[in-house]
């Protein structure tokens, strides 16, 4: 659809009181369409559940999203996997993770969020107690985001699971998961 298509939906879902699940999926749309979605998210209060995988979202797209996470309690399922959100996006969807305590499950796979990113949520998790389900896989966070996240986990008791399938970890992150 398009950001065209993205921006007239957003339109709609400012008033919309029964849609539950959108479904974007591979339709590319893009900074803008992100941007007119996030808006529409902090006055909706029907959508559960938003599929944006592979469309096309950056970081400024990444940051509208999570500032309309920080507003919207009635989200509680969001994937972005392979768009472009990189560390700067992962950071801010963290903060966002932060302040909802209605999230249940993130999908930041493939997004390129690195050690910074893993970091970031890492913090975020460790006082969020709603998410439960979060999927890294992808992300090459390496050693060091995956000990914060491994240190997040002692503490943060609603994870139950985590994904980190290719993502750069090695026997040291492994033990340190395992403790």
């Amino acid at each position: 659809i398009g950001p065209e298509g993205a921006e007239a939906l957003a339109e709609t879902l400012k008033d919309n009181k029964s849609v539950e699940l959108i479904n974007l999926s591979r339709n590319y749309i893009g900074r803008d369409g992100t941007k007119a979605l996030a808006d529409a998210l902090k006055v909706n209060q029907s959508v559960r559940q938003i599929d944006f995988q592979d469309s096309d979202i950056d970081v400024v797209g990444a940051k509208e999203l999570a500032e309309a996470l920080k507003i919207n309690k009635s989200v509680k399922d969001i994937n972005v996997t392979s768009n472009k959100i990189g560390p700067e996006g992962a950071e801010a969807f963290a903060e966002a993770v932060e302040i909802n305590q209605s999230l249940k499950t993130i999908y930041l796979s493939s997004n390129g969020i690195g050690t910074k990113g893993a970091e970031a949520l890492a913090y975020a998790l460790r006082t969020n107690k709603s998410v439960e389900l979060i999927n890294l896989s992808r992300n090459y966070i390496g050693r060091d985001g995956t000990k914060a996240l491994a240190d997040a986990l002692k503490v943060n008791q609603s994870v139950r699971q985590i994904d980190f399938q290719d993502s750069d970890i090695d026997v040291v992150g492994a033990k340190e998961l395992a403790e």
